[in-house]
């Protein structure tokens, strides 16, 4: 047994209370006085009362037996009680993927599926358990426990968006979370077209469709590259309709029109737009006119690329072994410049300082400090240190180019910045770190390449590549999907993250550290940015796009064809909690009655 509510024994306080009454009632005055005569003409003869008389200990037992009932009552007891209907537990999965999005009439597909989950929901049993997956690349359970609001509450929070849904994972993780001992059950809400499909399940399931075949058009690919002095554009659209389509692609820059071309697709078919253009801007987009039922994939966005030749600026007293190797990595414009007159342009797409650095770090995308000078304010470095031939250990990108460090020469004592993380090291000594410095990449390499025998090894002109690209990739996708995580390549150890839209809106905000983005649920161009120093700076901007091949075709499909027992006869009978407490009211109220009606006052 037992008590959801223990203060209600509190109620117990009345028994010695009614025990007192019950004594002081019993004890009686006795006056002698000298004749019954006149006593008897004040009361009347009453008519013999028939009731039984019980003797009046009996009373005071039922009104401690009423003063017990109700204060167990109060106390809310709970026992275990066998019922030959087992408890259930249902595990909904409901389809996620974009072409859930869809509308048809008053209603969309996920509304739908949301509404027919409610009421299964509702129609549990106290003793139910309900778990809630959304179904999408990647499934994850969104609420687990007893059918009531809370399940309620999270089912609602389920939306549509982003490319597949991986069945076969959400109906393993399905039938994972159900628990053994009850009657198990696993209800998909689907339009169809998800994959992989399991061969069997080992549990009952029911397939519920949700929607039909409302014909869509669609943009499923949208790609843009940077010539030298034009932009070309490619896209790819769909019209997955029993109807032709007529309608207009506008190509626009920052809201103006570039382009726009008439368009006529015959039924169930697909045509190329490929373009040239010339524009400034950083981010285009493609619109269809008109509607339909998923307008999420009417419009694409892109992101321009940065043009195929990145200029360096080389600033060091003697450049001439780093020119050679920044010389051999292709997509380069090499520009040494001594440190008298290193002044470079802000937003250079990378600045490598040789033996040299300035008083502060330059307003560019991506620094290269190579054989820092000590005595300098930007970072600690200390006497030379001579770790002879021992073992090189390298992450990425440089895990693979030294075995040791018998080729480098000129290593200093770098005290590692706390805004750095280390990449290679030989022993205890750091050869190579990066970090973010205020929104700038930076890289150091402790050690000199021109005073050891790395210059003249194939290593060395690697090991430049690499880093360039480490640094002057950018920090975020150009392209991505709906709803389709992506990792932060720059170091923001200690940086918060936040996401912004193009209108300057907050869409969210992350804790600092963060390097994967869960994903970002509605098509449009965003913003990444970090917080250094109190100040918010860009890391890149990215273009989210609901176009996909897997979710143009909108006609909902059968169920696939899952092995899947008819019940679950695992399921044993199990104890279910039953409340006594209107119980022991009832019988604190018969005992009233019997008070009332059979015992004499």
């Amino acid at each position: 047994m037992n008590l959801l509510l223990p203060l209600g024994l509190l109620a117990l306080a009345s028994v010695p209370l009614i025990i007192v009454i019950h004594l002081l009632r019993e004890r009686r005055r006795r006056l002698v006085v000298a004749s019954l005569a006149l006593w008897r003409r004040i009361a009347p003869p009453q008519p013999r009362d028939r009731r039984v008389r019980w003797p009046r200990w009996w009373r005071l037992l039922l009104h401690l037996l009423i003063a017990g009932a109700l204060a167990l009552a109060l106390a809310q007891p709970v026992f275990a009680g066998w019922n030959l209907v087992p408890a259930r537990h249902l595990a909904i999965v409901i389809d996620t993927s974009a072409s859930m999005a869809a509308r048809e009439g008053t209603t969309s597909r996920i509304a739908e599926a949301r509404r027919r989950a409610a009421e299964l929901v509702r129609a549990s049993g106290g003793a139910d358990r309900v778990t809630v997956i959304a179904a999408g690349a990647v499934p994850r359970i969104v609420a687990e426990g007893d059918a009531g609001d809370g399940v309620l509450a999270a089912l609602a929070t389920v939306e549509a968006g982003g490319a597949g849904c991986d069945l076969a994972a959400a109906l393993a993780l399905a039938e994972a979370a159900l628990t053994a001992g009850f009657t198990r059950e696993i209800v998909v809400f689907s339009d169809g077209g998800a994959t992989p499909v399991p061969r069997r399940v080992g549990v009952p399931l029911r397939w519920e469709a949700v929607g039909g075949d409302p014909g869509n058009r669609a943009i499923t690919h949208f790609a843009v590259r940077r010539g030298p002095a034009e932009v070309a554009v490619f896209a790819h659209i769909v019209n997955d309709d029993d109807r032709p389509l007529a309608t207009v692609a506008r190509l626009t820059a920052d809201g103006v029109t570039l382009r726009r071309e008439n368009l006529g697709i015959a039924p169930r078919s697909a045509t190329d737009l490929v373009w040239t253009v010339r524009t400034a801007a950083t981010t285009l987009s493609l619109i269809l006119d008109g509607a339909d039922a998923l307008p999420a994939d009417d419009v694409a966005y892109a992101r321009i690329g940065t043009p195929a030749a990145l200029e360096v600026v080389l600033v060091s007293p003697r450049p001439e072994v780093m020119l050679r190797a920044l010389a051999s990595v292709p997509g380069l414009t090499v520009r040494a410049v001594a440190p008298a007159d290193a002044a470079p342009p802000a937003g250079s797409a990378l600045v490598v300082y040789d033996g040299w650095l300035p008083a502060a770090w330059p307003d560019v995308g991506a620094i290269l400090a190579v054989n820092p000078p000590a005595g300098g304010t930007l970072l600690g470095v200390g006497a030379g240190v001579a770790p002879g031939a021992a073992p090189v250990t390298a992450a990425e990108p440089f895990g693979d180019i030294l075995a040791n460090s018998a080729d480098l020469g000129g290593i200093v004592a770098l005290e590692v910045p706390p805004w750095a993380d280390v990449l290679m090291r030989a022993d205890d000594h750091p050869l190579i770190v990066r970090g973010s410095v205020d929104g700038r990449t930076v890289m150091v390499w402790a050690f000199d390449p021109a005073a050891g025998a790395l210059a003249t090894r194939l290593a060395f002109p690697i090991l430049v590549g690499r880093a360039v690209r480490a640094l002057v990739a950018r920090a975020t996708p150009d392209q991505v999907g709906v709803a389709e995580p992506f990792v932060i390549t720059a170091s923001v150890a200690d940086a918060g993250i936040r996401i912004v839209d193009a209108d300057a809106r907050v869409v969210a905000a992350l804790p600092a550290g963060t390097r994967t983005i869960d994903g970002i649920a509605a098509p449009g161009i965003y913003h990444i940015e970090a917080q250094f120093g109190g100040t918010w700076l860009a890391l890149g901007t990215v273009a989210v796009n609901a176009g996909d091949p897997r979710e143009a075709r909108l006609v909902a499909l059968p169920a696939p064809d899952i092995a899947a027992p008819e019940r679950d006869v695992a399921a044993p009978v199990r104890p279910q909690p039953q409340a006594w407490w209107p119980w022991l009211v009832g019988l604190a109220l018969a005992a009233l009655l019997v008070d009332w009606w059979r015992v004499p006052r």
